[in-house]
């Protein structure tokens, strides 16, 4: 397979220049933290299927908050893929795999990049399954503050044994979030975490 037809140019926000991003090769020193955080300020959340944008830096920022203390670069970063090759809802990847018959072309896709931008950040791979398990506590208490409407999860309770989960979400502007998000990664850098 040639790279180039499987491949896309952007723009990094880092220093202007116009680069290559191979799906099937990702090189690690190409990651910035500031594309990272550019991108996922301007992704919305739940496919935008929400009445205000939130966008997944916020999230991210959230997920960092909520998980142990030396996790959180995991948290900060598990959804740094997404700046690239954006998100598939679950229930859409879940059919994927089935209808591959367990092989899904998009979650080794996935697996490569978010491989090669942990080793960008030196982190661990694979993520800690406490960073997913945050995650899910993330979406449920998006869900209950953005999409109140929405009743798809049945056990509310496990928001009373979780830090930060009374804490009502506001979305913040695109601006905000990209800001808050790099002020998270030059504090966990700080604290000698990054």
């Amino acid at each position: 397979m040639s790279s180039r037809e499987h491949s896309y140019w952007y723009r990094r926000h880092s220093d202007g220049q116009r680069k290559f991003f191979d799906y099937l090769n990702p090189e690690s020193s190409e990651f910035s933290i500031t594309d990272i955080a550019y991108a996922l300020s301007n992704l919305c959340r739940f496919s935008g299927q929400i009445e205000s944008f939130y966008s997944v830096a916020q999230h991210s920022v959230l997920v960092s908050r909520l998980v142990p203390a030396w996790m959180a670069r995991h948290g900060l970063l598990h959804d740094a893929t997404e700046a690239f090759i954006v998100d598939v809802p679950g229930p859409l990847k879940r059919l994927m795999r089935e209808m591959g018959q367990g092989s899904d072309p998009y979650s080794y896709i996935e697996a490569r990049v978010e491989r090669a931008v942990f080793e960008r950040f030196g982190l661990p791979y694979p993520m800690p399954f406490m960073v997913k398990a945050m995650d899910k506590v993330a979406r449920i208490i998006e869900s209950r503050d953005l999409q109140p409407e929405h009743e798809h999860y049945d056990d509310w309770s496990v928001l009373q044994r979780v830090p930060l989960s009374s804490e009502k979400i506001n979305p913040w502007p695109p601006e905000t979030a990209r800001l808050v998000f790099l002020e998270r990664y030059h504090e966990l850098s700080e604290r000698g975490r990054w």
